[in-house]
């Protein structure tokens, strides 16, 4: 049995994020758990989506969301970690089964109690199912 195609993705991006030098400082959490250390990424959700790309539809775009968290009251931290994360999956070694790799989207929202801020990117990668 194969891994899902999201938690192929899931791990090789813990791996760049916590392999590089740049998260100095910045934990990574793969939990389902609000955060208690700041600053913080956590590995969320992900989602596979199948790409009609040829007859054999062994190609599947696959999203995984981060969620970034500081504890502050405005979003410039959060935003500058979001240029660090991304700029280590841009230049992350691809997996064989990774075909393309690029962040989808960044979404900066506030706290309501304004104690926290959040950021979420969306990474979409397009994989290759292989048969065993």
């Amino acid at each position: 049995m194969s891994d899902d195609p999201s938690l192929t993705l899931q791990i090789a991006i813990r791996q760049a994020l916590i392999s590089s030098p740049n998260m100095s400082g910045i934990t990574v959490f793969d939990r389902a758990k609000t955060p208690e250390i700041f600053p913080c990424v956590i590995i969320g959700e992900g989602q596979n989506v199948a790409a009609d790309i040829n007859l054999g539809r062994d190609y599947i775009n696959t999203y995984l969301d981060l969620h970034i968290w500081t504890k502050e009251d405005n979003l410039a931290s959060v935003k500058k970690i979001s240029g660090t994360v991304k700029d280590i999956i841009k230049h992350a070694p691809a997996n064989l089964s990774v075909i393309d790799l690029k962040i989808n989207s960044t979404r900066f929202l506030r706290d309501p109690s304004g104690d926290y801020s959040h950021g979420v990117i969306t990474v979409e990668a397009l994989m290759k199912e292989f048969s065993e």
